[in-house]
């Protein structure tokens, strides 16, 4: 496995295999970051609307570990997984189309006017057909900056400096020596 593939990368293609063939992918202290993702998906799964905050605690007292690291593990959880609270709501959406929709059919079936109208009411009202659509904005109109790129420095207000290749210069000797190249640390 090549070191230079991040944490995130690793879990997403190491995170559902078993132990055992994940401890040949993973390091020992990206083992114990993939047992906190997991534990903390579970939490999710098992209540999606439980906070943040409760599964950041969670995870501290669970693992031992600082607020900062539950944090950024249960940002990892967010992105491989997606956010459960949003999954959650269109799910409800999902539903309550659903039931609209089998409560129309079923006023249908017993010939329920009454209930027909109301379910097509409670459709409407869902649906905010009830109101009026949001006026789009003319993106077509809007003007683009014409930007014309200058190389002078009198445009921002600044007075032109006549010997600017000499300080240039000047300070090129004095930093270029002492500039280290930084080292890469994977």
């Amino acid at each position: 496995m090549s070191h230079s593939m991040s944490l995130y990368n690793k879990l997403h293609l190491h995170l559902f295999e078993g132990k055992s063939i994940a401890e040949s992918y993973l390091t020992a202290d990206e083992m114990e970051v993939k047992k906190r993702i997991e534990a903390g998906f579970h939490i999710m799964l098992e209540d999606p609307i439980k906070s943040d905050k409760e599964i950041r605690n969670f995870l501290c007292l669970q693992f031992g570990v600082n607020e900062r690291t539950a944090f950024r593990d249960l940002s990892l959880i967010k992105t491989i997984f997606g956010n459960f609270k949003k999954t959650s709501k269109e799910y409800t959406r999902y539903r309550v189309n659903a039931i609209l929709e089998e409560a129309v059919e079923m006023a249908k079936d017993k010939k329920d006017y009454y209930g027909l109208v109301a379910a097509a009411d409670k459709i409407g009202k869902y649906a905010r057909l009830d109101q009026h659509d949001p006026e789009e904005l003319p993106f077509d109109e809007v003007a683009v900056p014409d930007w014309i790129p200058v190389n002078d420095v009198e445009v921002l207000g600044f007075k032109r400096n006549p010997n600017i290749n000499e300080i240039r210069k000047k300070l090129e000797k004095k930093y270029f020596g002492k500039i280290e190249d930084a080292e890469i640390i994977e």
